[in-house]
């Protein structure tokens, strides 16, 4: 077992995170505020997981993202961890 829940990966290609992002309402609002108070050492990576939804969804105009554009935004993801372990 993972020592905390999700990865940056993984946070942008949750249906339920994306809806979050994308299209907030009560029940998941409350589940994410949760996860926060739950693991506040992962408030910094959600909010990037959070910015990449974004980003992607105003880049594409669509919501949720495809299957082809969370890979792109993947493949941008993993570039800037590459980065950072350089």
């Amino acid at each position: 077992m993972k020592p905390y829940p999700y990865t940056l990966t993984e946070l942008i290609q949750h249906d339920d995170f994306i809806a979050w992002v994308l299209h907030p309402n009560e029940k998941n609002d409350t589940r994410w505020k949760q996860f926060m108070q739950d693991f506040p050492q992962k408030t910094q990576m959600l909010e990037q997981a959070r910015n990449y939804v974004i980003l992607l969804a105003v880049d594409t105009g669509r919501h949720p993202p495809s299957k082809q554009q969370r890979d792109k935004m993947w493949g941008v993801v993993e570039e800037f961890m590459n980065q950072e372990q350089d």
